[in-house]
């Protein structure tokens, strides 16, 4: 595989570590077989020229957490992901090494969607993946 795949199948294992997360998917599947899961959609990106070249990729992150019937309970788990995913990545920054730098730089948490009949509250976070020098 190449670069910009091993960098989706690292995300997803390190976003596995995220306490509460039971599945990812670095590509998009037909069906979430448990929940909250993870799935990596595809990324954008952009290179600079230069002495040192650097890469960086956008990499849409999206944690799937199945609705209950008290909204309220399920926004408060979705904010409660959200500061786990913040400190997971603010403290693997390399992400195992990998990279030179990954970070959460924005997120939304007011998206649902319904896959297979189950009905998810979406929490879609923008990870911006640099690489420097590869």
């Amino acid at each position: 595989m190449g670069l910009t795949n091993d960098i989706v199948d690292t995300l997803a294992t390190t976003a596995l570590t995220v306490t509460g997360v039971r599945k990812t998917y670095a590509r998009d599947p037909d069906t979430i077989a448990v929940a909250p899961a993870v799935i990596f959609g595809a990324p954008s990106g952009y290179v600079r020229a230069g002495n040192w070249e650097s890469r960086v990729w956008r990499v849409p992150m999206r944690l799937y957490v199945e609705r209950l019937a008290d909204d309220a309970r399920t926004q408060s788990s979705v904010n409660d992901f959200y500061d786990l995913f913040v400190a997971k990545f603010r403290s693997d920054i390399d992400v195992g090494g990998n990279v030179t730098r990954c970070l959460i730089t924005d997120w939304d948490s007011d998206l649902f969607a319904e896959i297979g009949g189950a009905k998810y509250q979406v929490l879609e976070m923008k990870l911006d993946v640099l690489l420097v020098g590869g």
